[in-house]
């Protein structure tokens, strides 16, 4: 059942952002400075950014499912050894660790979601993929906060041992379904380039924004729920309107979606820029969640309408989220002691309206014909 198939993003960024916060929450609670309490979302991310691209290599339609099936096996193990194991040293390995076995999972999945199986098509599966993960980052932390340390790493466990079910039965239910992308003139134009140019601002002020927003809520004195809920508004928006965008897929060749995303995301970073109310906040997140929504979209569905490269297109997707993950708290952290939470915002909003600029600039020409439908293969 392909339902069941697009659980697995949502079941396992559960895992990995439940971990994130309870190993942090564990290292503080032990004594351990701020600098290694701060420090598993960065090995992870290290981990990450350097596993993904090797994954992406030797992934195909034929292994993608094996390598799945052996991310949910890793995934179970690593939480029941996180009860066993509590020394500072031995949580970071096995973060790291999680850093391979994430990698193991989102290349293939990604994949073998776009491998016109099930009924898909590049642009069904990034849309599906991105409002499944975001719905899962957002329940992460949530839920290991409703459960005893020990009892949230065994359902980490489960979860793993159900992906692997879920791996296995969207294999036995999978259909053959021949499709093209939707080409211009006849064929796929490259759009990696600019993808990664957007889409890297874009993730970098992302992975910045996650970082200083709780920061900026402490300044503004709106609490713990609210602080959170921003977050989660920023998340809900980027799913839905990557649910929206599986309707519109002869949107993404031309310039229109690109200053769409820049528009939304500099007006999103604006209001947290120049803002000081709770109303300010929520409706930066707003913006910057329909930013979100555009470039994680884009960087799926780009790489899957290239079939044969999609491998090693998803690997260096990956790649540009990890690092992003890793500099953009770092270099908003160091940014913000010196000039200020709001002003880490604005030079944000800069560095994205340039991105998009360039992008902009760099995608050529071709007039996308209005009439998309004659472009599209029909699908048997």
């Amino acid at each position: 059942m392909a339902f069941l198939f697009y659980l697995i993003p949502s079941l396992f960024d559960y895992v990995l952002y439940g971990t994130f916060f309870i190993v942090g929450y564990r290292l503080a609670e032990s004594g351990a400075d701020a600098l290694t309490a701060s420090s598993p979302m960065a090995v992870w991310g290290i981990i990450y950014a350097l596993s993904a691209p090797l994954v992406g290599r030797m992934t195909t339609e034929k292994n993608a499912g094996r390598l799945l099936c052996l991310s949910g096996w890793g995934t179970a193990v690593c939480s029941l050894l996180f009860i066993l194991y509590k020394g500072v040293w031995a949580q970071l390995l096995l973060v790291g660790a999680m850093g391979v076995i994430s990698a193991l999972y989102c290349v293939p999945f990604q994949v073998r979601a776009g491998a016109s199986r099930n009924g898909t098509s590049p642009e069904r599966a990034a849309g599906l993929y991105t409002f499944s993960w975001s719905m899962g980052t957002a329940a992460g932390s949530f839920g290991f906060g409703c459960l005893p340390d020990a009892a949230g790493f065994c359902v980490n466990a489960l979860i793993g041992i159900l992906m692997v079910v879920f791996i296995r039965q969207g294999k036995n239910d999978e259909t053959r379904n021949e499709e093209k992308a939707y080409p211009i003139n006849g064929k796929v134009p490259e759009r990696m380039p600019q993808v990664w140019l957007f889409c890297g601002a874009a993730a970098f002020c992302m992975a910045l924004t996650g970082a200083l927003l709780p920061l900026r809520g402490v300044e503004l004195r709106t609490g713990v729920f609210l602080s959170g809920a921003l977050l989660a508004v920023i998340r809900l928006v980027q799913g839905l309107l990557a649910l929206a965008l599986i309707g519109g897929p002869h949107l993404m060749w031309g310039r229109g979606v690109f200053m769409c995303g820049t528009l939304t995301g500099v007006g999103g970073l604006l209001c947290w820029f120049l803002g000081s109310s709770i109303w300010s906040l929520f409706a930066g997140a707003v913006l910057f969640g329909l930013c979100g929504g555009i470039f994680y979209f884009s960087l799926v569905f780009h790489a899957l309408s290239h079939r044969e490269e999609s491998g090693k297109y998803l690997g260096i997707n990956e790649l540009i989220i990890g690092v992003t993950g890793i500099a953009g708290p770092a270099v908003g952290g160091m940014a913000a002691q010196p000039l200020g939470v709001p002003a880490v915002f604005g030079m944000c909003a800069l560095l994205l309206c340039i991105a998009g600029t360039m992008t902009l600039l760099l995608i050529p020409s071709e007039k996308i014909l209005q009439n998309h439908p004659e472009t599209i293969k029909e699908r048997s």
